[in-house]
C-alpha cells in the first residue's frame, strides 16, 4: 500500500538513481503542463507503435507497446517534441519531473575522491552530473513519466486507437459501398 516508500532504480553513465512516485495531487497538477509536452511525443510515437484489427487489440497493442519502448526508442520523438517547445518550457517541466519535488535520490562516486555518495537530487548536483550529457538526463525524465503517468498514456493511447480504429471501419464502408455503386454502373 506505501507506494510512495518504493523507488523504482535505473542507472545512467554510472549514477544509481531511486525514483520514488509522486504523491497524487502532485501529479494531478504537472499532469496538465506534462500534456502539452508529451502530446509531440505520442505523436511521433504512434507510427512506430501500430496497431490492430478491433478498436479493443489497437487500443491494448499501442499501450502495451508504448509503455514497453525502451528509453533510446523514445528519445527520436523526445528530441522532435522538445524543438516544438520553447526552452523555458523545457527546463519547466524537466525541473518538476527531475527536482522540484524531491522524489530522486542518486548514487555515484566523486570524481575527486572517488567515494560513493547518496544525496538528493538537486538543481545544482544535476546541472553536475548531467553535464555534457542531455540525453541521460531526458531518458531519466522519461523514467519518472513512466512512473508516474503510465496510466496517462494509457487513457491517450487508448483513445487513439479507438479513434483509429473507427476510422479504420468507415473508410472500410465506404470502400465496400463504392465498391457497390461501381458494379451497379
Amino acid at each position: 500500500m506505501l507506494k510512495s516508500i518504493t523507488p523504482t532504480t535505473v542507472t545512467y553513465d554510472g549514477i544509481d538513481f531511486a525514483i520514488f512516485p509522486f504523491p497524487a495531487m502532485t501529479a494531478a497538477m504537472i499532469s496538465g503542463d506534462l500534456a502539452q509536452f508529451v502530446g509531440p511525443i505520442i505523436a511521433g510515437v504512434i507510427p512506430i507503435i501500430g496497431g490492430g484489427d478491433s478498436v479493443e487489440e489497437i487500443g491494448e497493442n499501442s499501450v502495451d507497446r508504448m509503455l514497453s519502448m525502451s528509453n533510446a526508442e523514445l528519445l527520436p520523438s523526445l528530441n522532435a517534441a522538445l524543438s516544438t517547445l520553447n526552452g523555458e518550457n523545457v527546463q519547466k517541466i524537466l525541473t518538476e519531473l527531475l527536482i522540484k519535488y524531491g522524489n530522486i535520490n542518486c548514487e555515484y562516486s566523486d570524481e575527486v575522491t572517488g567515494v560513493r555518495k547518496q544525496e538528493k537530487l538537486t538543481r545544482s548536483l544535476l546541472d553536475e552530473l548531467f553535464i555534457g550529457r542531455l540525453d541521460s538526463m531526458l531518458m531519466l525524465a522519461l523514467d519518472v513519466v513512466k512512473l508516474n503517468f503510465a496510466d496517462f498514456f494509457t487513457g491517450i493511447l487508448s483513445q487513439y486507437g479507438s479513434r483509429q480504429a473507427a476510422s479504420k471501419n468507415r473508410i472500410s464502408n465506404s470502400t465496400e459501398n463504392s465498391e457497390e455503386t461501381v458494379s451497379i454502373l
